[in-house]
């Protein structure tokens, strides 16, 4: 019997886009946001409200002609397009979504960035890129920090006691990377804001929920209704849905359920990205194991 697995696709990347309410990062996420950022904000090869004015099926196809260009860059130690796109904006947009700053971004992947200014520098880019996601990072973090805890849409809580960390800093003193300075209202005293321990716990909580929110309802549901029983359902892998299916049941499977994956989750509505609630496009592959899967739909 063949596997299916149905993965979401850039699920993580997009509930950030959403719980920071910018329609321009959760289109990009449903595009392609590695490229979209390696050619906007790393090397600048396309300007920004260009590529914002293209039909979808216009940047994909412009996505498609850079990642095939084995031009090298030097200002980037000669990679090409599809390196930096996977080695600096992958693991950039993937790590600042767990709320990763410049030194855990470069310790866990030291193959990717040279160290922590290499991987503060990418990380600027984005923010000047992508302003809104930075703001809502810093607001949840404040959130966490005078609240101790965090409750996401589905309900979960997750409690947080070391948030932020403070010390008095003189007047002169030039806060760097994720530092910020607060300054008292009424005694002027200037204060150190720096990450805790539960800082990139607190960042990750919300958007990472929304995404498991989803995929556990979408279980309950076939649960329901005799589905993982009946298509083989086998495991849960991060983001994606893993089937032992009957192959005389495989086609119907990969139907039902990837409409069942891909239906709006109407717990996570905004009336300014996602007014009938967020939905995710499903990547579907089969195989005989997971190391041998094919892209089928």
């Amino acid at each position: 019997m063949p596997l299916i697995a149905f993965d979401y696709k850039s699920f993580h990347v997009l509930t950030l886009g959403f719980e920071a309410k910018d329609p321009l990062y959760m289109r990009m996420a449903r595009l392609d946001m590695h490229s979209f950022f390696a050619l906007v904000g790393l090397l600048r090869l396309e300007p920004e409200d260009k590529l914002e004015a293209k039909a979808d099926s216009e940047l994909q196809e412009m996505f498609k002609f850079y990642r095939a260009q084995e031009k090298q860059y030097p200002e980037y130690a000669g990679m090409t397009f599809e390196e930096i796109r996977n080695e600096k904006a992958k693991r950039a947009i993937l790590g600042i979504g767990f709320g990763q700053g410049e030194f855990s971004l470069a310790r866990l992947n030291p193959e990717s960035f040279a160290g922590p200014a290499d991987a503060r520098k990418v990380l600027d880019r984005l923010n000047g890129l992508f302003p809104r996601p930075e703001n809502w990072r810093q607001e949840i973090k404040m959130k966490a920090d005078v609240e101790h805890k965090l409750v996401s849409r589905h309900g979960y809580v997750r409690y947080f006691w070391d948030v932020v960390q403070r010390k008095p800093v003189e007047e002169g003193y030039a806060p760097w990377g994720n530092e910020r300075v607060w300054v008292h209202r009424e005694s002027g005293q200037r204060w150190l804001l720096k990450p805790g321990d539960d800082a990139e716990a607190a960042i990750a909580f919300l958007p990472a929920n929304d995404a498991f929110g989803t995929i556990r309802g979408v279980m309950i549901r076939l649960g329901e209704n005799g589905l993982d029983e009946k298509y083989g359902l086998i495991n849960q892998i991060h983001d994606a849905l893993v089937f032992d299916c009957k192959r005389s049941l495989s086609e119907e499977c990969i139907s039902v359920v990837r409409e069942e994956m891909e239906k709006p989750n109407l717990v996570l509505t905004d009336p300014e990205v996602a007014p009938e609630g967020l939905a995710c496009k499903v990547e579907v592959k089969t195989g005989m194991n997971l190391a041998e899967m094919k892209k089928v739909a």
